[in-house]
């Protein structure tokens, strides 16, 4: 299956990761970060099966495209670019998701060890990411791409918060 950026912003919009109350400017920041960067980095991961270690390498790959696009400080800056505060802003959202970024590389890089160490295994690290029941049986089956899960629920790839 093919997946578009077209598909990808769709779904966002549909998730509420792109607020319909965002301003305008800002809405078009995050569709072009969807459209352009974001199906660039996970390009090579959309046809692959999403196991939970696929996951995570797809929620880092997106929050250091977020942040080395420069669509996060775009996202704070774009409704009101010379504003002294949501410069400010934008500056601490990129400190913030930085750490995740270096705490999600530190998961990815152990995370079968990481699994072992905590008793969980594949499948409960996977139901811990509050699936929908459909797809986290098509996950546990094999029977969801990167790509499919993006489209599905976004917000397991998009929102690094879960």
């Amino acid at each position: 299956m093919t997946i578009t950026g077209k598909q990808v912003v769709s779904a966002a919009m549909a998730s509420g990761w792109i607020d319909p109350r965002y301003p305008p400017p800002t809405k078009k920041a995050l569709e072009k970060y969807l459209n352009t960067h974001l199906m660039q980095a996970l390009k090579p991961l959309l046809n692959q099966s999403a196991s939970a270690k696929r996951i995570v390498e797809a929620q880092l790959k997106h929050v250091e495209c977020y942040l080395d696009s420069g669509a996060l400080y775009d996202t704070f800056t774009a409704a009101s670019p010379n504003d002294p505060h949501a410069k400010k802003l934008a500056a601490m959202a990129q400190m913030s998701t930085k750490k995740i970024a270096d705490m999600l590389k530190k998961t990815w890089n152990q995370f079968d060890e990481l699994l072992r160490q905590s008793g969980m295994s594949e499948r409960d690290y996977l139901l811990s990411l509050e699936l929908e029941p459909g797809t986290a049986q098509k996950i546990l089956s094999g029977k969801m791409t990167i790509g499919e899960l993006l489209i599905d629920q976004p917000l397991v790839i998009l929102d690094y918060s879960l």
